[in-house]
């Protein structure tokens, strides 16, 4: 298994989930929540 790709899709589902809400934020600004 490659567990970097399964973190990167976990990242990226995190940061379209957070970026869903809050439209006007950059897509590492969830990160300073």
């Amino acid at each position: 298994m490659n567990f970097k790709l399964s973190i990167a899709v976990l990242l990226a589902a995190l940061n379209m989930a957070f970026a869903a809400p809050l439209p006007n934020r950059g897509p590492h600004d969830w990160a300073e929540i």
